[in-house]
Parts: structure tokens; C-alpha cells; sequence
């Protein structure tokens, strides 16, 4: 138990009682709060002792109840949470195709210089589309039950995230072709603008 409670009307029952018995009882008291073991006593002390133990342990009783009554409600919530959101987490792949079937694909960015072509592969790209979609599901949107809302709002956040991604890109006018760390750098720092 982390917190202890001592009720001032057991100081009350104990004013009767010698000041040896007080103190043992008080003590004991103490030590099943903090430990649950019930510590060697005299038997006249043992009897008060027994009448706080029963409260100690029914206030026990009503905050474990009460933890697991928490528990079991952050737990329902979770579960709810989780089945509205987990259509959208196992579909990401055919939102984006449907996103995609939109005409909304963001075009190529390719930036030459000496010679070299630095382009984002459609694979890059998709990737930075699915960040987008991953990002509006743990916010709570859900594309089952409102598809259009949802496509707009994608449509809106790529677009947005996209010019910051080619912006970035067009502005390093890169001499080789970019390794696959400097590209998460890249689409971390699209995302990273829009996330505060």
C-alpha cells in the first residue's frame, strides 16, 4: 500500500488503553499497512489491533475494486478504439490505391546536376503517401465512415507535405544519387514540419 491513512477515531478507542499498548498497536498498524504481515503483539493490543486491521482491509478492498473497475473501463475504451481504427490500419494499402485511382498521385520530383538524375521512385512515393495515411488514422479518422472526407483530408495533407518534401529536395540540388538514409531524413522532415 502505498498511502496510509490513520483515522483519528482509533486514537479515539486507543485514549483508554496504556501508552505501551498505543504505540504497539499503532505500530502494527503501521507495519500491515506498509508490508500486509501482521507483526508480533501483546494480546490485549492484538485486540484493538484487529478492529483497525478490519478497516485497513476493507478500505483495501474498496481501492482494489476500484482499480479494477478503471481498469476494465481504459480497457473497453482501448478495445473501442481499436475497432474503429483497425479497418483503416489492415486497408492503408488499398486507401492509397483508391487515392491513387483519384488521379491524385503527386507528380515525380527530379532535380539534375553534373549530369545525374535524383528522382523519387514511385515506391517513395507511396511510401510518403502511406506516412500521410497512417498519420490522419491515429487521429482518429476512420475512411469506412466517411471515405470522402477522408480522401480530401489525405488529399490536402499529401499535397501540403509534398511541397515541403520538394522544396527541400529541389534546394539541395543533390551531385549523387541519395542513399536509402538520406531520403527518411528527407520524408522525416516533410512529416516533422506538419506534426507541431
Amino acid at each position: 500500500m502505498k498511502n496510509f491513512t490513520f483515522a483519528l477515531k482509533w486514537h479515539e478507542i486507543l485514549k483508554s488503553y496504556s501508552e505501551e499498548i498505543r504505540k504497539e498497536v499503532y505500530f502494527a498498524a503501521i507495519e500491515y499497512a506498509a508490508t500486509g504481515k501482521i507483526p508480533d503483539i501483546q494480546p490485549l493490543a492484538r485486540m484493538a489491533f484487529d478492529f483497525i486491521k478490519y478497516e485497513i482491509d476493507e478500505k483495501m478492498r474498496r481501492r482494489e475494486a476500484r482499480l479494477a473497475k478503471k481498469a476494465q473501463k481504459e480497457a473497453s475504451a482501448a478495445n473501442e478504439t481499436a475497432e474503429n481504427t483497425k479497418p483503416a490500419d489492415n486497408n492503408v494499402e488499398k486507401i492509397i490505391d483508391t487515392f491513387y485511382s483519384q488521379g491524385r498521385v503527386p507528380e515525380p520530383v527530379t532535380v539534375t546536376n553534373a549530369g545525374v538524375n535524383v528522382s523519387m521512385s514511385k515506391e517513395r512515393i507511396r511510401d510518403f503517401v502511406r506516412v500521410c495515411v497512417k498519420d490522419i488514422i491515429s487521429k482518429g479518422h476512420n475512411p469506412e465512415k466517411d471515405n470522402t472526407k477522408f480522401m480530401a483530408t489525405l488529399g490536402s495533407l499529401v499535397s501540403s507535405r509534398y511541397e515541403v518534401l520538394r522544396q527541400d529536395l529541389l534546394s539541395r540540388r543533390p551531385t549523387q544519387q541519395f542513399t536509402d538514409e538520406q531520403w527518411t531524413a528527407l520524408l522525416s522532415n516533410a512529416h516533422k514540419h506538419f506534426a507541431a
